[in-house]
């Protein structure tokens, strides 16, 4: 019954279920097929995180884009100068602790300051090209939880990463064993007009 529901909402009949909109959807699908006709990728899995929403929704999402299955949906922060909890503000500039829009791929994982962690690399000329020498990488914070939300009304804020709670990082390293596309949404129309994934 979860794989019927799942495959429905990936079909575009269904996004209530998930809170994903049509647009994100076509985006990550145009992006997906890019990356796959390119030979970015040859992995199924996406991580889609749709920062037009705000932290205190689970915005994130672990997506077999072949077989049109959500394997995780959870939360994810945004950059401490990104915004509260609406993300408004991204960047590609160093030190500016801002989260970056685009896709990504992801290189390879590593243990850092955060434990286990998954390096990204941004695929977007001036949007996220400097992801990976800015330290952009998944990993998971514990500020990234519903007791957070309860106390402060957002999630708490990362340096620009995408920063999920521990149980959905080991979902996404658990999946995610060779490179594969990453989605950080907002709509913006200069990004969307001028990304050569979107061709």
């Amino acid at each position: 019954m979860y794989s019927l529901i799942c495959s429905i909402l990936l079909c575009g009949l269904d996004f209530g279920s998930y809170n994903i909109n049509q647009k994100l959807l076509s985006v990550a699908n145009k992006g997906y097929e890019y990356a796959k006709s390119h030979n970015i990728t040859h992995s199924s899995i996406m991580i889609i995180a749709d920062y037009s929403q705000p932290s205190v929704n689970k915005r994130l999402w672990l997506v077999d884009m072949e077989s049109k299955q959500v394997i995780a949906n959870s939360y994810v922060a945004h950059g401490l100068n990104s915004g509260v909890n609406f993300a408004t503000s991204f960047s590609n500039n160093f030190s500016s602790k801002k989260s970056s829009l685009g896709f990504f791929v992801t290189h390879y994982n590593y243990i850092g300051s955060h434990g286990k962690s998954i390096k990204l690399k941004g695929l977007e000329k001036n949007i996220n090209d400097n992801a990976f020498k800015r330290g952009l990488v998944i990993h998971s914070a514990n500020y990234v939880n519903e007791n957070t939300i309860d106390n402060l009304h957002r999630l708490g804020r990362s340096w620009g990463c995408l920063a999920v709670d521990r149980n959905t990082l080991n979902k996404i390293l658990e999946y995610v064993k060779e490179p594969s596309l990453v989605l950080s949404y907002y709509p913006d129309a200069k990004w969307m007009n001028k990304s050569k994934l979107l061709i």
